[in-house]
Formats: C-alpha cells, sequence, structure tokens
C-alpha cells in the first residue's frame, strides 16, 4: 500500500500547461493521489472533473482572488489529507515513476522531512532547470545545477539546504513545525524564506536524482526579468534576510546584504533598466521591515541549529553554487562574467 500523497497547484494563467500536467498525473502508476488545483486566476476556468477516478481525486479550489503564490499553495495545503504533500507547478510534467522514488525515500527514511527530483527544463530536457536551491550569506536565493547539461554529475542522493517550490514533496509534519508559506511575500523568495525556516529547525532535505520532473519555466510571469518579478524580489530578499538570520549573523553579513543590493540595483539600472521597479522593491521592503522583525522573533523561538552550523550550511551552499556555475561555463564555453549569471 502506497502513501497517500496530496498534490497541491497554484493555477495562475496557466491552464495550457495545467491540462498536460493532469495527464501526466493520470498516467501515473503510483496511487492513491489527491490533487488540489487552487485556481488563483479569475480568467482560467477550470474544468478537470474527468480527471477523477477510483484513488484518482481532483479538487478545484476557488479562492475568488489572486492570493500570489504563497496564499494559494497555503489554502491547498490546509485542504490536503494526505500524510505527503507534494508542492508541484502547474507548468510542470511528471515522468513515469517519479513519485513512486520521492515517496519510496521517505517511505524508506523516517527522517527526512522534504524530498526533491531533478528538474529539467522543458525545452531542453537534457539540462536542469535546477537540481537544488541554496541560500548565501549575502541574501541571495541560489539554484545550484541552473542550466548545466546532465551528465551525471548529480546522480548521488544526498543532504542539500532546500528545495525549489516548483517540485517537492514534504512530510505533512513539516508545516506543522515549520509552518506554511509566508503569505506576505506573495511570491518570489517564499521557498527560500520556507527552506530557511526548516534549516533553522535542523530539518532534512534531500535530494533524490532518479526522480525526475520537467518544467517550462516562467509560464504566469513570462521572463526572467519584468517590473514585477523585479520589484518583488528585490523586497524578498531583504525581508527574508532579516527575518530569519539569528542576530549574531544578521549583523556580521549585513554587510553583504548591501553590497549586493548596491551591486544589483547598478545591474538594474544599467543593463536590466528597470531601476524603477528594483528600487519600488526596496522601499516597499523598508515599509513592511517592522512586521517582519516582529516574525523573527517568533523563527528565532523555534530555532534548534546553532548558528555556526548554520553558518556552515550557508557557506556550503554557496560552494555547491559556485561549484555549478563552474561546470556550466565550461559546458557553455562562457566568457560572461559570473555574476551576469546571478539573475535573483
Amino acid at each position: 500500500m502506497n502513501t497517500p500523497i496530496s498534490i497541491v497547484t497554484v493555477n495562475w494563467r496557466s491552464k495550457q500547461y495545467l491540462l498536460g500536467l493532469m495527464d501526466s498525473l493520470k498516467a501515473q502508476d503510483y496511487r492513491p493521489l489527491d490533487v488540489i488545483v487552487v485556481n488563483n486566476s479569475s480568467e482560467d476556468e477550470l474544468h478537470l472533473e474527468q480527471y477523477s477516478q477510483q484513488d484518482f481525486s481532483v479538487r478545484v479550489l476557488d479562492p475568488q482572488a489572486n492570493l500570489g503564490f504563497a496564499g494559494g499553495t497555503n489554502i491547498g495545503i490546509q485542504a490536503a489529507t494526505a500524510p505527503y504533500i507534494m508542492m508541484l507547478n502547474p507548468d510542470t510534467l511528471v515522468p513515469a515513476g517519479s513519485l513512486m522514488h520521492l515517496a519510496g525515500a521517505m517511505d524508506a527514511d523516517p527522517t527526512i522531512d522534504v524530498a526533491l527530483p531533478k528538474i529539467m527544463l522543458g525545452n531542453d530536457a537534457d539540462r536542469f532547470d535546477r537540481v537544488w536551491d541554496g541560500y548565501s550569506r549575502w541574501g541571495l536565493a541560489l539554484s545550484t545545477g541552473y542550466l548545466e547539461r546532465d551528465v551525471g554529475q548529480y546522480d548521488g542522493r544526498s543532504d542539500v539546504f532546500g528545495a525549489r517550490g516548483a517540485a517537492c514533496l514534504f512530510r505533512r509534519s513539516f508545516f506543522g513545525d515549520v509552518g506554511l508559506l509566508d503569505e506576505d511575500l506573495f511570491a518570489f523568495y517564499e521557498d527560500a524564506d520556507l527552506n530557511l525556516r526548516g534549516q533553522c529547525q535542523g530539518k532534512r532535505f534531500v535530494f533524490v536524482p532518479s526522480s525526475r520532473i520537467v518544467h517550462f519555466g516562467n509560464a504566469s510571469t513570462g521572463s526572467l526579468h519584468n517590473p514585477t518579478v523585479d520589484r518583488l524580489s528585490a523586497r524578498n530578499k531583504i525581508l527574508v534576510f532579516v527575518k530569519n538570520m539569528p542576530g549574531f549573523l544578521l549583523f556580521w553579513h549585513g554587510w553583504r546584504l548591501v553590497a549586493l543590493l548596491c551591486a544589483q540595483a547598478v545591474q538594474h539600472t544599467f543593463i536590466v533598466r528597470d531601476a524603477k521597479a528594483y528600487f519600488s522593491g526596496i522601499l516597499d521592503a523598508v515599509k513592511l521591515l517592522p512586521r517582519f522583525i516582529r516574525k523573527r522573533r517568533e523563527v528565532q523561538k523555534k530555532r534548534t541549529i546553532r548558528i555556526w552550523d548554520l553558518n556552515a550550511r550557508l557557506k556550503q551552499s554557496e560552494q555547491d553554487f559556485v561549484a555549478s556555475l563552474k561546470r556550466l561555463r565550461e559546458q557553455q564555453g562562457a566568457k560572461k562574467p559570473w555574476f551576469f549569471l546571478i539573475h535573483k
């Protein structure tokens, strides 16, 4: 008997991808599955009842508003009933056997709190969208494996810093301990925030390379850089850093965050040319700081990891990312400075 899985996906202008995801889920051998689609977009009328069958239920929840990825996902998590809960973007496809590998890893090892697959590009299935997420002492969310070609370099199971909200499997108990996604973040960096809170409580994130998910990426936002993305990313990187860094690390690494913000200000002013959106995000962060300072008290109250252990994990996360960039440059023969590969 398989452990039941509730799959939560948030739809926002992604109906054309969502139907493909539903087909790939229905084709899975893994049962029982409870698919919860939170329809954040009033533009998409979703009629998915035809997908329901024995041990494969489909529910569409309509919050009557766009609550962002964080708010929409939380509605789905709260409606979920299974012991395992999977976050899955609507612009993904699930190859055969992928759910079995993820759930099997968690069944075999009760100490695993989150299992994550290889996430491959939808338009180039031999390249990674990313393999896992990290976080740096500079306040930057890191995507290890980004655009690398899969030549077996990530074929070993390993403990990693964090998961990507696009595709990852959680134990229900994770959310009971760590909490839900922070709805004040709306979208972008909400998974970095969840990863950091998980790390602060000593949760285990394990990469399971035998599982693969195909991700088309940016299907809702449309591109890597647009005013909404850049405003929210600038705002949220400040808020997540302030909320989660233990006091000593907050002050010890604070200069790094300031340096990063200054460097990205130059990037957005002279290269991306959307300075208005970027600085609007900075201003929004300043306005929200009092609320997030109150939130950090709760995060630090629940923290079980020692400060130096967390700092070591942040450093390891940076080392993994730099090694990934080196491999990418070697594969592409890239001459572009590393800074311009850092888009978040």
